[in-house]
């Protein structure tokens, strides 16, 4: 699948049924692609607020590596309360963000070698995708993304 395969692939009324409250974006990207295509990993930082990856295999064997941000509460997090209008436009804005691969062997590449400079930051949390179980274990994700608390 191409980009924009990806995109008009979303299955909407599974993202329309999806809950709407901070820190929901797990179960609105797992609505993504719902009865389209596989989830083969997702990561989440379990916090009141972080990050969030979610790889997806399609039948053709491509795969969308997506990955978000959330807030803690209304005030930081777009996600609660949700209009319906609001919803499409965040999942849209989701969906025409996704780096598709080809194959999952290019999709761990990627997940192998994404780093934090400012042209890539929005995909550092595909670090921490774990697509082993997908291929042969000498080109498992092995970079996971450390957080350090500043004193």
């Amino acid at each position: 699948m191409n980009k924009q395969q990806v995109y008009d692939a979303v299955n909407w009324d599974a993202v329309m049924r999806a809950p709407r409250y901070a820190g929901g974006h797990e179960e609105v990207m797992r609505a993504m692609y719902e009865g389209r295509a596989e989830v083969i990993d997702h990561w989440v930082m379990n916090d009141y607020q972080g990050e969030l990856a979610i790889a997806w295999r399609f039948p053709d064997g491509s795969v969308a590596v997506l990955t978000d941000y959330f807030g803690s509460c209304s005030g930081c997090d777009a996600w609660e309360n949700a209009t319906d209008d609001e919803a499409r436009t965040m999942v849209k804005s989701l969906a025409s963000s996704a780096r598709v691969f080809p194959s999952v062997n290019e999709a761990a590449e990627f997940c192998r070698t994404a780093s934090d400079d400012a042209a890539n930051f929005p995909f550092r949390a595909a670090r921490n995708l774990d697509l082993s179980g997908n291929l042969d274990a000498r080109q498992r994700c092995t970079s996971p993304v450390e957080y350090y608390d500043e004193d």
